[in-house]
């Protein structure tokens, strides 16, 4: 049986948390990795930042299944204040969080002079967006929905930095 036809494709709707109605947003990602190699991610600490307990369950499910420590914080402002804890590899963070944001919880890291990497994984989309996210500090933009290989590949690319 082909890896493709192995993965189990996890379909999680997600709303954005705001005034009024929020559009749905639909998050494709394999629950199991694709084979590249033994351990895509073997042992590299990962902060996952994001509001939404769907999403950070499904994420850190992917993330594990490859291998990475994953440590999640449902805010920017509960990731602060573990970041000198844990000591990630790599940031991985939400924009649309209420309160404390992804863009304030980045220029909360770098004011401290903190270079770990950071990804920022959001349904923003647009491309003052992308523009947004990396003058604020993050190292890498990607647009929910993504698959799994992308955001392995990602993490690979800002810890080669």
């Amino acid at each position: 049986m082909s890896d493709r036809a192995r993965a189990l494709a996890v379909t999680q709707e997600i709303r954005e948390l705001g005034v009024g109605a929020a559009p749905a947003i639909t998050l494709h990602v394999l629950a199991t990795v694709p084979r590249i190699g033994p351990a895509m991610l073997d042992g590299v600490k990962i902060l996952f930042v994001d509001d939404d307990p769907d999403v950070l369950h499904l994420v850190k499910t992917l993330l594990a299944n490859a291998r990475a420590q994953v440590v999640t914080a449902s805010s920017g402002a509960q990731a602060l204040a573990l970041l000198d804890a844990i000591h990630p590899d790599v940031i991985i963070s939400d924009i649309s969080m209420p309160g404390f944001d992804g863009y304030q919880f980045i220029q909360a890291i770098r004011s401290r002079a903190i270079r770990t990497p950071a990804i920022a994984l959001t349904a923003q989309s647009r491309t003052k967006d992308h523009e947004r996210a990396l003058q604020a500090g993050f190292d890498r933009h990607l647009c929910k929905p993504m698959r799994a290989l992308t955001l392995i590949t990602a993490i690979h690319d800002v810890i080669a930095r």
